[in-house]
């Protein structure tokens, strides 16, 4: 059976003008349009709109003020994304300002579902961890904010040079850094995930971090490294996770995803046996479903439930319980 969906964040939604980054007096005329739209993200979440029962993305306008407003909290002037829908959008970090309501304990972990609301944006909008939303997402504003976040990750984590060590500073409309002492250039970078649902006969493996939600399994993964094929990489992972031999590994997706800045490589892998020894350093728990207890899990989920809505993960399996992989 062939599928007819790409994993969420994974469709071709918006034009990265990429030739129009190091323009800087077109960026800033953009920016300054009435055509631009503008997304605010503070500490990693994105504000969205939350007067509905499906959040969206709350796009400012210059027309409505908010942004000269947001101006005492040492708002940055705004990075180029692209164009959505014709329109120039432009992001801006509001991470300086800070929320006395904050949940620190809940801010940037696994499960953060909690929505910060700043004084002088309207009462339904809130900032929102990108997790906690995706279920909502429209293909069209997942391929953006995808985006967004893993370029905003990417600068906020490269502002020293990783050459000399000394600051650097922003350049192309946030989309590459320059140090300030050597003149190394800094571009973004994406990490290749491999993560693949190991199968055997009408049965697949599946594992458990101990950080994630209670109940929730899912596939296993594992970063690749350098030197080293998908087909290898999805090897090694399996072994050293649950020293299961895998083999006729396919290609099936892949999905970016924005946690910080990853690709996940989504495969189907076949098991030469069926005992399984998890190295406890990587997982709590991993064991053995059946088509029926995962068809059962997605139905009803109060003993434990298959990854989330939204990853490629759960992509993987229910293509995997409808044969189509």
């Amino acid at each position: 059976m062939k599928r007819k969906t790409l994993p969420l964040f994974a469709a071709i939604n918006f034009d990265r003008s990429t030739e129009i980054r190091g323009l800087s007096s077109k960026v800033t005329r953009l920016r300054k349009g009435v055509q631009s739209k503008h997304i605010l993200i503070w500490k990693g979440k994105v504000l969205f709109d939350c007067s509905n029962q499906k959040p969206e993305i709350a796009y400012i306008t210059n027309s409505d003020q908010l942004l000269n407003k947001l101006r005492d909290v040492q708002i940055n002037e705004g990075n180029f994304l692209g164009y959505s829908e014709k329109k120039p959008i432009f992001y801006h970090d509001i991470s300086k300002w800070e929320d006395p309501n904050t949940d620190q304990s809940k801010l940037s972990s696994f499960n953060d579902d909690t929505r910060n609301h700043h004084p002088l944006l309207p009462k339904l909008w809130f900032f929102c961890d990108l997790r906690s939303v995706m279920n909502y997402l429209s293909e069209k504003d997942a391929d953006l904010l995808a985006t967004l976040k893993g370029i905003y990750e990417w600068n906020k984590m490269y502002t020293f040079c990783n050459r000399c060590g000394m600051p650097t500073t922003s350049k192309m409309s946030g989309w590459e850094r320059e140090c300030n002492s050597c003149d190394a250039k800094l571009f973004p970078r994406t990490d290749p995930v491999v993560i693949m649902l190991v199968c055997k006969e009408n049965k697949t493996l599946l594992g458990r971090s101990s950080a994630w939600p209670k109940g929730m399994y899912s596939c296993l993964a594992g970063f690749m490294e350098p030197g080293e094929s998908i087909e290898g990489a999805v090897a090694r992972e399996t072994y050293e996770e649950v020293q299961v031999r895998v083999q006729n590994t396919r290609y099936v997706s892949s999905q970016p995803w924005p946690f910080p800045a990853s690709l996940m490589i989504g495969c189907v892998t076949q098991a030469t046996s069926d005992d399984i020894v998890i190295d406890k350093r990587e997982l709590e728990d991993a064991r053995w479903f059946s088509k029926e207890e995962v068809r059962n899990a997605i139905i009803d989920c109060q003993n434990w439930w298959p990854a989330r809505e939204g990853s490629i993960a759960r992509f993987l399996i229910n293509a995997w319980v409808n044969d189509e992989i």
